[in-house]
């Protein structure tokens, strides 16, 4: 990156440009505003400090942001230690049909809705992560590989993965 004020000026315009739309990916994966604040700022910070790095080639400047903010907010999530339930464990593995799965996950009923988001919330931070990538930030597989430091096959595959346990998981809540 260059120095003095034409850096300065790089780093306003990334924050102007992308400052909202990091903070937000970042929010979704902490739960307190001041460590997202914080790590939003982290981001930028590092973001300053590897311009080098950065290979538009590989990635927009957003997705490589996006990949800083994830590794900052993954560090600070490990460092906290949330406790994580394994469903995949605690619900048996029985076949569930493409057809039901799309109808049971896709209810615009509120009281399902907060079903689901509870339910989001006992996932790991990486699946809450590839979930929120995916089908709220609409993301290409493509670029959600680079930030998760993945391929897309296995990405895709391991999203139906998810889908089913937050199916299974939903199930399990709505009838207890």
């Amino acid at each position: 990156m260059e120095t003095g004020n034409d850096s300065q000026q790089i780093v306003r315009q990334l924050i102007r440009e992308h400052g909202n739309a990091i903070y937000n990916f970042i929010a979704r994966m902490v739960t307190s505003r001041a460590d997202a604040e914080e790590l939003a700022q982290d981001t930028f910070v590092k973001a300053y400090h590897s311009w080098d790095s950065y290979d538009p080639d590989k990635s927009s400047v957003r997705t490589w942001l996006c990949l800083i903010a994830y590794r900052l907010s993954l560090n600070h999530l490990r460092r906290k230690r949330p406790s994580v339930v394994s469903i995949d464990e605690a619900l048996p593995d029985d076949s569930v049909s493409d057809e039901a799965l799309d109808a049971g996950l896709s209810t615009g009923l509120q009281r399902r809705i907060d079903t689901m988001n509870r339910a989001i919330g006992l996932l790991s931070p990486d699946e809450q992560t590839l979930l929120t990538l995916y089908y709220h930030e609409g993301l290409p597989l493509a670029d959600i590989a680079f930030i998760m430091e993945s391929r897309p096959m296995p990405l895709a595959n391991r999203l139906y993965r998810i889908r089913k346990k937050l199916y299974r998981l939903i199930q399990q809540m709505e009838n207890h």
